[in-house]
């Protein structure tokens, strides 16, 4: 813009010259002034025309050519603040992303008439990703555009240590690893929002990488705190879970997720893993199953499996009654046989055999087994048990948990009011 005015000032000068000296506005109070008072007085009169400043044309020479250094002064002008603009944009272009998604979110949510604690909610989640320049959920993706060994090695680098921490996946190969890491994805989560509640079904495992989240059980008791590092619904990978409690996010929490379709993905490449992985999920889903029975003789209603921290057995044992939701063959028969009670209590993921129901009168109703599982691929899928008889009296009401054989009725989930 200087060399622009710069310009415009030489103009002046020359016309100044080509009119034999008969411009009357630029030098009536420069008699006998120096060449450069000239010059700094026309660059000062240049500089004030192109911004707009009326400078008292006397003549027609003078109306035309101010009125054209007043055009090209004004394109010049937004041309200047339209770069400086861009420029200020692209200081923060995440920000920038940000704003642009929110302003389509918010016109959206508007248009489809949504309550306003929602467009307050969403408000509050894109100005927290601004406000610390957050690259959200879109930033795996993005990252995910570099060359592969880069973005894997990103990935290794930021996730190993929190998938390495999980029982099931401890013995598992690097490259096996490295393939869970690059398929893990991000969750960002507002202070006092439900992460899951309980009887939601879950196909997903949790890793915290920033912030706390706590657990509630159906009454609204908090019962434990996890933290940064920690992992929480693992037991959505092995078998199709119902959630058996309530978490909520304390603050801002960074999540990274794990699908159960991409853990499928990866133990097709890796055999060996795989297998590892397999042998892992029914040993754990055993020992639940003798937890659970043990849980059942003693009429107890057993925590949730993600406390084991606070209560190992009972939480164990929480499990293994959620998978004993289906049964296996009938139960103990008033007059007559006993049902024979099948390899049927394995979730629909472990797949199993069909139980035999109990003949006579007091005879219970037939077992069903597990079907083939996608993801441990174990054994044929089951069958209804042989048997038919009276209805089965069980020594416990149904927990809500896994839905595996037969079926189970979850309890309503309880809406619980945080103040934290």
């Amino acid at each position: 813009m200087a060399l622009v005015a710069h310009w415009v000032s030489c103009l002046w000068f020359m016309l100044y010259r080509l009119t034999h000296g008969s411009l009357d506005w630029s030098y009536d109070s420069l008699t006998n002034a120096k060449i450069m008072t000239y010059y700094l007085e026309a660059y000062l009169q240049s500089f004030l025309l192109m911004i707009g400043n009326d400078i008292s044309p006397k003549n027609n020479i003078e109306r035309l050519y101010c009125t054209g250094i007043l055009v090209i002064g004004a394109c010049f002008y937004a041309i200047v603040v339209g770069h400086m603009s861009l420029l200020v944009n692209n200081m923060n272009p995440t920000a920038s992303r940000h704003k642009f998604k929110k302003d389509i979110i918010n016109n959206t949510v508007r248009y489809l008439g949504a309550p306003r604690d929602i467009a307050g909610r969403i408000d509050q989640y894109f100005d927290y990703l601004t406000t610390y320049s957050h690259p959200g959920p879109d930033g795996m993706a993005l990252i995910s555009q570099l060359p592969s060994s880069m973005f894997q090695d990103i990935a290794i680098w930021m996730y190993k240590d929190l998938v390495t921490k999980v029982p099931l996946f401890k013995e598992c190969e690097p490259a096996f690893i490295a393939q869970l890491v690059i398929r893990l994805r991000l969750a960002v989560f507002l202070p006092s929002e439900v992460i899951f509640r309980i009887g939601d079904v879950g196909h997903e495992m949790y890793f915290i990488t920033k912030g706390h989240v706590a657990v509630h059980n159906d009454n609204g008791e908090m019962l434990a705190i996890l933290h940064k590092g920690g992992f929480f619904g693992e037991l959505a990978l092995l078998a199709t879970a119902r959630r058996t409690a309530q978490c909520v996010a304390l603050c801002h929490c960074d999540l990274t997720l794990l699908m159960a379709h991409d853990l499928v993905a990866a133990m097709k490449d890796f055999p060996d893993s795989a297998e590892k992985v397999r042998a892992h999920a029914v040993k754990r889903l055993n020992d639940m199953q003798t937890a659970g029975k043990v849980a059942r003789e003693a009429h107890a209603y057993p925590a949730p499996r993600h406390l084991k921290k606070l209560n190992p057995a009972a939480a164990e044992a929480e499990e293994q009654a959620a998978i004993q939701g289906g049964g296996g063959g009938g139960g103990p028969g008033g007059i007559g046989n006993n049902g024979i009670v099948g390899n049927s209590n394995f979730s629909p993921q472990l797949g199993g055999q069909p139980g035999v129901g109990g003949t006579g009168p007091g005879g219970g109703n037939p077992g069903v087994g597990g079907s083939f599982s996608p993801l441990l691929a174990l054994g044929p899928g089951g069958m209804d048990g042989a048997g038919a008889g009276g209805e089965r009296v069980p020594l416990l009401p149904p927990p809500t948990g896994l839905q595996v054989c037969g079926s189970l009725q979850p309890q309503k989930p309880q809406l619980i009011n945080h103040h934290m």
